[in-house]
């Protein structure tokens, strides 16, 4: 759990982690029931949850909160157009009551996937004639 005389700490760390994490990162901080705070990186950032937004009591960060302990969850990619792996951290006051979450919003890719943009030029020079690449999951390509 973290000490909620930490956040401030806990967001210059952030942001200085942001834009290093690669394929990017979001972080959030709720406080009570709704996002206090966020921090995306260039390279990943949704559109969504925004500050302000209300928490579902059936969140990740609504459970860890209730809960008071660390959740894990991939979310599927039905839910936001991509999968997403999540963790959300308790933040608590100093007589140990939960008063808030801190969340890490990840993107979940395929090595290939995410590789597929170095490696498909190489592969389509190899062919004189030209040559198609694609990638598909279960559903589209």
């Amino acid at each position: 759990m973290i000490s909620v005389n930490g956040i401030e700490y806990l967001k210059i760390i952030s942001m200085l982690h942001s834009n290093v994490i690669s394929g990017g990162v979001l972080y959030l901080i709720s406080m009570n029931d709704a996002i206090a705070w966020r921090q995306a990186s260039n390279e990943f950032d949704l559109g969504i949850f925004k500050v302000g937004d209300k928490l579902s009591k059936n969140s990740i960060a609504g459970r860890a909160m209730k809960e008071k302990r660390t959740l894990i969850e991939n979310v599927p990619r039905s839910l936001y157009g991509i999968r997403l792996k999540t963790v959300a951290e308790p933040i608590v006051d100093d007589n140990g009551n939960s008063v808030g979450a801190f969340s890490i919003v990840l993107p979940r890719l395929h090595p290939v996937a995410k590789a597929f943009n170095d490696f498909a030029p190489i592969i389509s020079e190899m062919f004189a004639e030209g040559a198609l690449i694609y990638v598909t999951d279960l559903q589209k390509i």
